[in-house]
């Protein structure tokens, strides 16, 4: 993969703002499956910087059920 297909683009979310502000962070949506070693340079080589840690977090789909016929099932990942 390159760059630009592992780092999708950032997360703007309040907390996402909070951890730029207080921790010098910046949230990315990345290729699910990007280790952590390949966002490191990707993000080094697009935006210019040290990375001096890369943090993961995998967010799954939440089950649910519809309000028409009541249908369980899953949101995308």
């Amino acid at each position: 993969m390159n760059a630009a297909e592992v780092v999708q683009g950032p997360v703007i979310t309040e907390k996402g703002t909070l951890v730029n502000e207080l921790g010098n962070q910046v949230v990315f949506r990345v290729h699910p499956r990007a280790n952590k070693v390949e966002i490191r340079h990707a993000v080094e080589m697009l935006f210019k910087v040290k990375v001096e840690k890369v943090r993961t977090s995998a967010r799954h789909g939440a089950w649910g059920v519809t309000s028409v016929g009541g249908r369980t099932g899953r949101r995308p990942t």
